[in-house]
């Protein structure tokens, strides 16, 4: 059965419903099974409907691979990639995958940079910024030619934030990490701030003038 994991946690409960139109197909996991299970068991693709669920009958036991992919309009913002989840079958069972609605983190990269800068133009694509959650979970993105960003993140407690410091041996970031709790909301923003490091002119006030340095021309 593939639900709507409303809170997050990753388990069934009472009020989260189905999700319809997932198109899933089960196939032996040979990484695992040596067995003759491909003789025995024919693969097909099912399309859940409105409650969620597919059901097969009469699998050998063994090793599985059960592949899904969401298709079709759906709304909240759910992941459209194909996955995967291994199983085993050894009775009767039922097997819930969770769907967790994405959350958006927004934000950007900017440089504030040193009038006295001798560093040229800096380019702040490719920035990988990471959210972090409560389990370890990370989830992660890349700046554009803007510094802007989009992290899309499943529902959870909160989310640590950090950016890849590729700058520091010349900016100072601000602020390091931000907690991000969306409280109910769908989106949240976040600004890195690099600051770069002021030039320092030295005057070495240790040399005594000679009297070559006060000659005048005729």
């Amino acid at each position: 059965m593939f639900f709507k994991d409303l809170n997050g946690n990753r388990i069934k409960e009472r009020n989260e419903p189905g999700l319809r139109n997932v198109l899933a197909t089960i196939e032996p996991d040979y990484e695992i099974e040596r067995s003759n299970l491909k003789k025995d068991f024919v693969s097909q693709k099912l399309l859940t409907g409105s409650d969620g669920t597919i059901s097969y009958s009469n699998i050998v036991n063994g090793a599985y691979k059960l592949k899904y992919i969401l298709i079709g309009d759906m709304i909240g913002n759910f992941n459209r990639e194909e996955m995967e989840h291994q199983f085993t079958v050894n009775e009767d069972k039922t097997v819930y995958i969770p769907y967790l609605e994405n959350n958006r983190i927004i934000g950007k990269v900017i440089l504030n940079r040193d009038p006295l800068s001798s560093l040229g133009s800096i380019d702040i694509s490719n920035i990988r910024v990471i959210a972090e959650d409560t389990r370890g979970n990370t989830y992660s993105s890349l700046t554009d030619k803007q510094g802007n960003f989009i992290l899309y993140t499943p529902v959870t407690d909160y989310y640590i934030v950090r950016v890849n410091n590729i700058f520091y041996e010349s900016f100072d970031l601000q602020q390091p990490e931000f907690v991000v709790k969306f409280n109910g909301y769908k989106q949240f923003e976040v600004t890195f701030v690099f600051n770069e490091k002021k030039r320092k002119i030295n005057f070495d006030t240790d040399i005594t003038p000679t009297e070559d340095d006060f000659v005048m021309d005729d």
